[in-house]
């Protein structure tokens, strides 16, 4: 039964027609290769002139293609199925962020972009290693299926838990052949639906902006503390690119300091939508209680679990708050037995909340519904 289903996703895909650019909205001149790039990588169909064409026919893209298809199936069922009605009923219309930011996501651009859907940029950050932009068109038929094997691993568990286990990233995204997250993005962009424009790796320069590296990966001679990759890509329907940022970067209150180009860069932040989960409770701790407040000070909304900021931080002067799900007390993990226990997030749960039907954080782990979230909205403006 199971190889009947696959095939008749693979009929799918061949019948599916390959769109076909040259040129963005604005009519500026793009490369298509980045494009059919994200294509290739999420298994979707290609243009007749792709270049990754003639490698749509080995037996391992056919089976990485089905395995795509099957795991979009799933995303779209578990995931957007469930998160965009209630985003239309809790996410206000008059919250409209700069800039949608996911500290500790891993490579999750599913959740964010499914929260936040009309943000003009994105930026993410963890410890996993953005890694080399792909070329898939270098490896031999081996390499290739062995990179596209441990992407799909790496990803998997978003579709059926709607949670990226880090211990499973560590270990996929280290294969050398299409290593680290920029994979995982490139396929979540294209399979979104959006049309990639341009895929480079980036840094934090001395001014505090995210630049190119230089083929050393350098930025002025210089090699940047805080590096990733920038995705750019268009929506369908709109005349201007957006940008996805992921950076690896290891949050901790001197990365705020003023005049390095850390502080720099987050001091430009400002009017974020927020979304953060499965934090590892590391926002309760004194040596990131300063970046706490700041992205509490910038953002409009913020969207999370209790792993993230505590409860005790949210002023009800300050911000609209929502409960969804339950909480009596947090999930133990295997290297924290004893998480930051929070009373008064108890407390409140006990008052009342909204039933959550999505998984979310670490509630996976309690089973479906059994997840909580806090939605908090900026009664006034953030930082300008």
């Amino acid at each position: 039964m199971k190889k009947i289903i696959h095939g008749l996703i693979l009929v799918a895909l061949v019948a599916a027609a390959a769109p076909s650019f040259s040129k963005t909205d604005t009519g500026k001149a793009v490369d298509p290769y980045w494009n059919d790039l994200a294509r290739f990588l999420a298994g979707l169909p290609q243009r007749q002139e792709s270049s990754f064409l003639p490698l749509t026919g080995l037996d391992v893209y056919t089976q990485h293609a089905s395995a795509m298809e099957w795991f979009w199936t799933l995303v779209k069922k578990e995931n957007e199925g469930f998160i965009i009605p209630w985003r239309t009923q809790y996410v206000p219309s008059r919250v409209k962020g700069t800039m949608g930011f996911y500290p500790f996501s891993g490579a999750d651009f599913i959740n964010l972009y499914t929260f936040y859907p009309d943000c003009p940029s994105y930026l993410m950050m963890a410890l996993e290693e953005p890694g080399a932009i792909p070329e898939p068109l270098k490896l031999n038929a081996n390499e290739l299926a062995y990179g596209l094997q441990s992407v799909q691993r790496a990803i998997s568990t978003i579709a059926s838990q709607n949670y990226l286990q880090s211990g499973i990233m560590a270990r996929e995204m280290a294969n050398k052949y299409i290593e680290g997250v920029t994979p995982s993005l490139l396929i979540f962009v294209a399979r979104l639906g959006f049309t990639v424009t341009d895929v480079s790796l980036v840094g934090i320069g001395p001014k505090g902006d995210v630049e190119p590296l230089d083929a050393q990966g350098l930025i002025g001679g210089s090699k940047p503390a805080v590096y990733g990759s920038r995705i750019m890509f268009m929506v369908p329907g709109e005349t201007a690119a957006r940008s996805l940022v992921y950076l690896k970067a290891r949050l901790h209150n001197s990365i705020l300091a003023k005049g390095t180009p850390e502080g720099k860069f987050f001091d430009k932040m400002k009017h974020m939508n927020m979304i953060t989960k499965s934090a590892v409770y590391l926002l309760h701790t004194e040596w990131l209680l300063d970046v706490a407040r700041h992205f509490m000070d910038r953002s409009d909304i913020i969207i999370q679990d209790d792993s993230a900021i505590p409860y005790r931080y949210f002023d009800p002067a300050q911000w609209e708050i929502l409960l969804f799900g339950t909480y009596s007390a947090p999930v133990a993990l295997s290297d924290l037995p004893n998480p930051p226990q929070q009373p008064d997030l108890a407390y409140a749960y006990s008052i009342g909340s909204t039933p959550l039907a999505f998984n979310f954080g670490y509630g996976v782990w309690m089973g479906r519904g059994k997840s909580n979230l806090l939605r908090a909205v900026r009664k006034s403006k953030g930082k300008e």
